[in-house]
């Protein structure tokens, strides 16, 4: 029972953070155009992800 409250405890606390963290960095946008976010202009912190996106045609 201490490991479940534990496990809660710490998921909890790593939500309201990673929250905190996000609720920070916010879209800037001049003129209607977006600008560079300074918390995201290292890209060494960006976590790498491949994405494919695949598109079907129907109907045409």
């Amino acid at each position: 029972m201490k490991s479940f409250k534990q496990t809660v405890l710490f998921t909890l606390l790593l939500f309201i953070e990673s929250y905190n963290l996000h609720a920070q960095v916010k879209p800037i946008f001049e003129n209607g155009e977006a600008q560079i976010i300074p918390a995201r202009k290292d890209s060494s912190n960006w976590i790498p992800l491949e994405l494919f996106i695949n598109t079907i045609k129907t109907g045409l």
